[in-house]
């Protein structure tokens, strides 16, 4: 029996995005059974393909954030959503209509889901601890001055400036739907104050900076994350961290 629409939950403005993060341990810490029918059959067979318990169980928390997040800002029950993906693997919804984008991330524990009304949206997450140089790694993924900043910063910050710039790149290749379709030294990231971030690009690259709008966020500890939007006629939106220790948000 299929079930109808209940009012949403919450109503999302067109000015805000908000950022779901869910720890996966805590998500899971009374079990998976509540949530798995909300999942295709297709879907849980793409989990049982997965050879280590935590990669299945971060993918799990995934698929059931999405589906509980958009319900909960359109009453639509989770296991309606049918979800397509673009050339380069990027998610959305193919039925029930719906105005909404989103996007997800996910890495070392976290899952993250970005919702905004419309427009292009792209969203990562990652650890700041990690192994590598961050110059070796960044000469051959950053840009000429991304690379200069990385090398002017101070060596004990090195680290975390890699790990932020390449979130926010990867975010906007996610909001582009273009995957590694595009290489990642041909645009640059510029940090500005503790949050927000500027984009420029190559002459070859066809898009323009003044239509994006990059925000960082480093209130999780020990990770960074970033959001690639769109701008839309309203200009900037506000982007709002919102975070919960089970996946009961719908």
């Amino acid at each position: 029996m299929t079930r109808t629409p209940s009012p949403p939950r919450e109503r999302l403005p067109g000015g805000e995005c908000h950022v779901w993060v869910i720890k996966v341990d805590e998500a899971l810490a009374a079990g998976e059974d509540r949530h798995r029918s909300w999942l295709t059959e297709e879907e849980i067979q793409h989990l049982r393909r997965y050879r280590f318990e935590r990669h299945r169980r971060e993918h799990f928390v995934t698929r059931v954030l999405a589906r509980a997040a958009l319900s909960r800002y359109t009453g639509v029950p989770p296991e309606r959503w049918i979800f397509g993906a673009g050339p380069h693997g990027k998610p959305h919804v193919t039925s029930p209509d719906t105005s909404l984008s989103f996007n997800l991330a996910n890495s070392d524990g976290l899952v993250v889901c970005a919702v905004a009304a419309g427009g292009d949206l792209g969203v990562d997450v990652e650890p700041i601890a990690g192994r590598g140089d961050p110059l070796q790694l960044a000469s051959s993924a950053f840009s000429p001055d991304e690379v200069a900043g990385l090398r002017a910063a101070p060596e004990d910050e090195r680290r975390a400036r890699f790990v932020a710039l390449w979130t926010l790149k990867e975010a906007y290749l996610k909001a582009r739907g273009l995957g590694l379709a595009l290489a990642t030294n041909r645009f640059s990231v510029a940090l500005e104050g503790t949050s927000d971030a500027r984009i420029t690009f190559d002459p070859a690259v066809r898009d323009t900076p003044s239509r994006w709008q990059l925000v960082r966020i480093a209130a999780i500890p020990g990770y960074h994350l970033a959001v690639a939007l769109s701008r839309g006629e309203g200009g900037e939106r506000q982007v709002l961290l919102r975070t919960s220790p089970t996946l009961d948000i719908y």
